[in-house]
């Protein structure tokens, strides 16, 4: 099934992969503390039936996990974090990957330098962008854009680049909220 890993991990696999975060933070120098890890799995099934008889039911799962790590000491204390999440168990990143991520973020973050006032092209990470596009497709809602509840209200129609291509592919393997089917009851087709 597309939509759905069929594993389920043991409560022992996910105590593991909280205290291999956990402790791995702890172990980098430089590191003064962690405020926590988390590991989570979940499975739903989404039923969806219409008054023209449409019935359909699609599962979905879900794995995250997650670590903070804490550099300095004091007022000079810096915070930042390591997070993955999937729809499928085996593309789980190994927890030394994401320990590795938090770490060198909260020390990269000591001593910052302000920066120049500039003007030139903008590049945002893979963390960052994800949550802008969504503010952004949430923006043209066209429900959020009739009640005026955009910031996009009374903007032109251009809003980014022509090279800039959002796809919705209902098709995409291994990916959240995939299902056969829309919120109308149309079945996705290829």
């Amino acid at each position: 099934h597309i939509f759905a890993d069929q594993y389920f991990p043991k409560r022992t696999e996910l105590e593991a992969i909280a205290s291999a975060l956990w402790y791995g933070v702890m172990e980098v120098e430089g590191i003064a503390q962690s405020s926590g890890a988390s590991v989570m799995a979940g499975h739903t099934e989404k039923a969806l039936m219409t008054s023209k008889g449409f019935f359909g039911v699609c599962r979905e799962s879900r794995f995250g996990q997650s670590v903070s790590a804490i550099s300095g000491t004091g007022t000079g204390m810096e915070e930042d974090y390591g997070e993955q999440s999937c729809a499928f168990w085996e593309d789980f990143r190994e927890p030394s990957a994401l320990v590795k991520e938090a770490t060198h973020r909260a020390l990269i973050r000591q001593n910052p330098e302000p920066m120049p006032n500039v003007t030139g092209e903008v590049l945002f990470e893979n963390r960052i962008a994800g949550r802008l596009i969504g503010q952004i497709c949430s923006a043209m809602n066209a429900s959020q854009l009739i009640r005026g509840a955009t910031f996009l209200q009374d903007r032109p129609a251009k809003i980014a680049d022509e090279s800039f291509t959002i796809v919705d592919d209902p098709f995409r393997y291994r990916c959240f909220n995939a299902a056969p089917f829309d919120g109308e009851g149309l079945m996705k087709t290829a």
